[in-house]
């Protein structure tokens, strides 16, 4: 057990969802807890908004590899629009765009885009 009125909310720390589940049990019973738990909610509230702004940035550079891909070979297979598509990794899209540069052709890229993914395995 652990008293937390004995730490100032400033020395919580970590994982987010965790910060927040204590400071709701330490100010739970306080008089001012509507308005603390606006201020505890905001925390949470920022990482929720940092996760949907990674994911966009993700979406994003997934459907412009896409869109290059097209453009230097003039077709996106199903099946490897559907591969892009599954990557979450912000450096491997930086290496595949690269990659989409440095490739003479569709085959290659596909050969390189195998041994990317199998290095991830």
């Amino acid at each position: 057990m652990i008293d937390l009125s004995s730490f100032k909310d400033h020395q919580i720390t970590g994982n987010v969802y965790l910060r927040v589940a204590l400071l709701v049990m330490k100010h739970y019973y306080s008089d001012q807890f509507d308005e603390i738990f606006s201020k505890i909610l905001s925390l949470l509230m920022n990482e929720v908004s940092n996760i949907w702004i990674e994911e966009g940035k993700i979406k994003g550079k997934i459907e412009a590899l896409i869109e290059s891909v097209k453009a230097k070979y003039n077709n996106v297979s199903n099946p490897l629009a559907s591969i892009l598509k599954s990557i979450k990794d912000e450096e491997i899209l930086n290496n595949l765009f690269r990659e989409v540069i440095l490739c003479n052709n569709m085959s290659e890229f596909q050969h390189k885009l195998e041994k990317i993914r199998a290095a991830e395995a």
